[in-house]
């Protein structure tokens, strides 16, 4: 959530899934699509690439220097950049895992984008009497 925030209002939702959900339902400007999607795949990129510049020495470390390796392997990292399939699951439970998923975020930013949805309300809390008199006592000395 915190690429929400840090998006804001400007409609780039960070992912190309939610950004055509926002096309279809939400009235996001077709016209906007191509270059978020564009610039949504290239930020991916980009991220990889400083996360694998960061790690380059652990990686190494792990697997060996200049060898590289996908699951199943035993030494395999580069899950660190893309989810891999499990040899357990089948090719509809990888679908219907990704479904899910894309459906709980896409549930998730649409409520908080929501401007009629007030969420949590605001209560205050009071302190009780004893416990304000005796946190006086304390930071008064």
């Amino acid at each position: 959530m915190l690429g929400i925030y840090v998006a804001g209002d400007s409609g780039a939702y960070l992912n190309p899934a939610i950004t055509l959900s926002m096309c279809i339902y939400r009235q996001l400007p077709w016209r906007r699509f191509p270059v978020y999607f564009i610039a949504q795949i290239l930020g991916g990129f980009v991220g990889s690439g400083i996360v694998y510049a960061n790690y380059l020495n652990a990686i190494n470390q792990f697997e060996g220097h200049g060898i590289r390796t996908v699951p199943p392997s035993e030494t395999a990292t580069a899950g660190i950049f893309c989810t891999y399939p499990q040899p357990f699951m089948t090719t509809a439970s990888q679908f219907f895992s990704e479904f899910i998923a894309s459906a709980i975020l896409m549930f998730v930013i649409f409520a908080l984008k929501d401007q009629s949805n007030n969420g949590v309300p605001k209560v205050r809390f009071k302190k009780p009497a004893n416990l304000r008199h005796s946190s006086n006592h304390v930071f008064a000395g």
